[in-house]
């Protein structure tokens, strides 16, 4: 609220009613006890506060107690979150059916994307995917489940948790054929090779990407194509097949530089380049 207390006493009561207010609207709230008797930051005034911030969402400096500060409110806020889904969540599991769980069931799925989207940008993927996880058994439309399918296997690979992630694609895959979306079944199918690969099951990643490449040849000219093809030739490599890796890679690269694909133009030329170190010819 930016109330300004005399006493630590005075702003716990503060607090502690603003909590309860919040709480009989049916808005969970945190409130966090700052110490003003000095700046917190470095400078006073709008104009050089705007300075400030800029300096801290940039980097260029930032003071310790801001920082502290921050990282604190933005916790507060995952951990609110994950708590509102989750009882939005459990409130719909043991709800009768309706208009009024219809609009329970849209609640919490929004809630449990948001919930997800702020663990994956804290760095908390495992949360992350198990609340996309339960967003997935909350989704109404075909589309929004075969996305939301995609976003709890990208959540489960950088956790690390690749059986999972490999399990979730492949439904994603099934979910974009079901409806007829191609762009969006080639690129599932391109994440869906990367994890067999990070999975070491290389032969695998490699039949399902090549029948894949072959599937989506005309799509070769898109992004969805060039990280298709590149997926194949990371596959290849992984397989030790060193001339086909060399040759898909070969492929991608011209459309990845018509598209300015910088990312998968480096996976390109580094495919490559081990290709032709792994074949001696380096």
């Amino acid at each position: 609220s930016g109330a300004y207390m005399s006493t630590i006493e005075q702003a716990r009561e503060l607090a502690t009613t603003m909590a309860e207010v919040g709480a009989g609207a049916g808005v969970p709230s945190v409130m966090l006890l700052t110490d003003l008797d000095s700046v917190l930051g470095t400078t006073v005034g709008n104009a050089v506060g705007v300075v400030e911030t800029v300096d801290f969402l940039t980097g260029r400096a930032r003071d310790p107690r801001v920082l502290e500060l921050v990282l604190e409110i933005v916790a507060e806020m995952a951990h609110m979150a994950g708590v509102v889904a989750s009882q939005y969540f459990a409130a719909r599991r043991d709800g009768a059916d309706g208009p009024e769980a219809d609009e329970l069931v849209a609640h919490a799925r929004v809630a449990l994307v948001s919930a997800g989207e702020r663990a994956t940008a804290l760095g908390s993927q495992e949360q992350a995917a198990r609340y996309f996880e339960q967003a997935v058994d909350l989704a109404g439309e075909p589309e929004e489940r075969a996305h939301l399918l995609e976003q709890a296997g990208s959540a489960w690979r950088w956790a690390a948790r690749h059986d999972n992630e490999i399990n979730r694609l492949r439904e994603a895959v099934d979910a974009y054929r079901e409806l007829e979306d191609r762009p969006a079944t080639a690129r599932a199918l391109s994440q869906l090779g990367r994890a067999l690969s990070m999975a070491i099951r290389n032969e695998e990643a490699m039949a399902v990407l090549l029948a894949a490449v072959e599937e989506f040849a005309d799509l070769q000219d898109t992004e969805v194509g060039v990280a298709l093809l590149t997926a194949a030739a990371r596959a290849a490599a992984g397989a030790e097949d060193y001339g086909r890796s060399f040759a898909l890679a070969d492929i991608a690269l011209p459309a990845a530089e018509r598209l300015d694909l910088p990312e998968l133009i480096a996976t390109c030329l580094a495919t490559k380049g081990f290709a032709l170190r792994s074949q001696g010819r380096a």
